[in-house]
């Protein structure tokens, strides 16, 4: 199963589950159908302010399809997980609460998945963004190195 999240601020945006293969056309039905009705909660100076990490391909096909309001001046850097919410808190606590449950059908992990992304508070979500910047300092000692051997 591939799901889409994100923490913005003290709000967990999603889940929203993904084709098991997220190719072209799936890719681009997500950018154009799901993802807008999955920030409509986001207030709108919150959404001005955000940036996406998207890979070579998608800001290729975002930049075409909005050449006025996609702006890929900022390349992302590759394998660069160390600083993004999902991938440093998310990923592996879904992973973690998810399996304890034993999921023994693709309903039931679905289910699982909606389930601990419900458990997931505002709380929590402004400690993992306020984490960031613990984060941040290190990778600038770490000259820009990974640092997940060094925070956990």
């Amino acid at each position: 199963i591939n799901v889409w999240a994100e923490i913005v601020g003290d709000m967990l945006i999603g889940p929203h589950m993904l084709p098991s293969r997220l190719r072209g056309p799936s890719n681009r039905q997500f950018l154009r159908r799901h993802l807008p009705r999955l920030f409509e909660d986001v207030p709108l100076n919150t959404r001005r302010q955000m940036w996406f990490m998207h890979d070579e391909r998608t800001r290729q096909i975002l930049s075409h399809r909005f050449p006025q309001r996609h702006q890929c001046d900022r390349i992302w850097p590759p394998h660069s997980p160390d600083i993004n919410p999902c991938d440093y808190f998310l990923w592996g606590f879904l992973k973690e609460q998810v399996f304890h449950q034993h999921p023994e059908s693709m309903a039931e992990l679905r289910a699982c998945i909606m389930q601990v992304c419900s458990t997931i508070d505002e709380d929590l979500c402004r400690r993992v963004v306020q984490n960031m910047n613990v984060r941040l300092e290190e990778l600038v000692r770490q000259n820009g190195g990974h640092i997940e051997h060094v925070l956990r």
